[in-house]
């Protein structure tokens, strides 16, 4: 982790900003990674990562910020906790599957049914997040064309 206090104040203070004008119930704590990969991430309880790679891509606080929102809102969700409840169940619902037809494990479609179905409520998760962190976004006082901006900018092969 990255121990840079003007970093770690700055990134703070923009959390804190985005974080008042959202849905979180939790607190929001950012970390950085010292690491040269384009990343960040959110994990359950509000703890957000971005890497100092993505730091340095990115152009403009709002650039920052929208990746920021877009954590808070993974957070307000409950993204991470939902996920992992969403793949226990489906590995407890799929156990029946095991005993269809000759006993064997299952084959073919009714294998692929459960994986495609976690990727589809991952995909809207995600989706969730950045319609909400757009949101976040703007309550606080940032261009929403930022966040499109954010995107083009931090995950573009130079």
């Amino acid at each position: 982790m990255l121990r840079e206090p003007a970093i770690t104040v700055y990134l703070a203070r923009v959390t804190q900003k985005l974080a008042q004008n959202s849905d979180a119930d939790l607190p929001i704590s950012i970390q950085v990674m010292d690491s040269d990969d384009v990343d960040a991430f959110t994990l359950p309880g509000g703890y957000q990562y971005i890497s100092l790679g993505l730091l340095l891509r990115l152009e403009s606080e709002g650039e920052l910020a929208s990746v920021l929102a877009r954590g808070i809102a993974h957070t307000a969700l409950h993204s991470a906790t939902r996920e992992m409840t969403r793949e226990a169940w489906g590995q407890i619902g799929s156990i029946p599957l095991m005993f269809v037809g000759s006993g064997m494990p299952p084959t073919g479609k009714s294998a692929d049914f459960l994986p495609l179905t976690l990727l589809s409520w991952r995909r809207e998760g995600e989706w969730d997040a950045d319609y909400f962190g757009v949101q976040y976004l703007y309550q606080a006082g940032y261009e929403p064309e930022c966040f499109l901006l954010a995107l083009q900018r931090a995950w573009t092969d130079d």
